[in-house]
């Protein structure tokens, strides 16, 4: 099943009870996901299908705001959970996008990391093995999964999709050489004499 959303264009939200109407200069018409994934637009679809509590589910599935167990010491960031009284709709609406909430690069490096990787979370680590007393190296044996995160035809789809978004906007068979390389890019808002723009 392909999920979708009317996407007249960019969602603006007035006040705490995210009410919301669009800019029909910058209308998109029916999207599917991963369009809407292509042309960054992560909370017009997503604010349609979840609730902040199944948003704090998956930021939790996912160990945003959180120790990942790293041997180094690690802040745990911050997400406001759904309960809070900053757990407001305001606020999960732009946590959609990165705005609102606190994370760590090596949370996000091994959340992404595990959606592409059949689905199957697992912790960092920085110890490649140990060396004997007679300086031979032992290295370890890789560690299992922690927890699944998504499902493997999820991770299958989001491959797919993030291959896609790369190749969409970058000359990207130059740079690859064969490889099969996925990404996407960053979604912001740029501040103007001290307010944000939509361009």
């Amino acid at each position: 099943m392909k999920y979708g959303t009317q996407c007249y264009g960019p969602w603006y939200l007035i006040r705490e009870n995210i009410d919301s109407f669009c800019d029909n200069l910058k209308a998109y018409g029916y999207s599917l996901l991963e369009p809407c994934l292509l042309t960054s637009n992560p909370e017009e679809t997503s604010k349609q299908f979840w609730t902040e509590e199944e948003f704090d589910y998956y930021y939790n599935k996912f160990w945003l705001g959180q120790a990942t167990g790293i041997e180094l010491v690690e802040s745990t960031g911050i997400i406001v959970p759904p309960d809070s009284v900053n757990g407001t709709r305001a606020r999960y609406a732009n946590m959609t996008f990165g705005q609102g909430l606190n994370i760590t690069a090596m949370q996000l490096a091994a959340g992404f990391a595990s959606v592409v990787n059949g689905g199957e979370y697992y912790k960092p680590t920085i110890i490649n093995g140990e060396v004997t007393t007679d300086g031979e190296f032992l290295p370890n044996e890789y560690a299992p999964s922690d927890h699944e995160t998504v499902s493997p035809k999820t991770s299958q789809t989001m491959r797919q999709m993030l291959y896609e978004a790369r190749n969409l906007y970058l000359d990207a068979e130059k740079f690859d050489k064969g490889m099969y390389v996925g990404g996407k890019t960053g979604t912001a808002q740029a501040v103007r004499d001290g307010a944000y723009v939509m361009d």
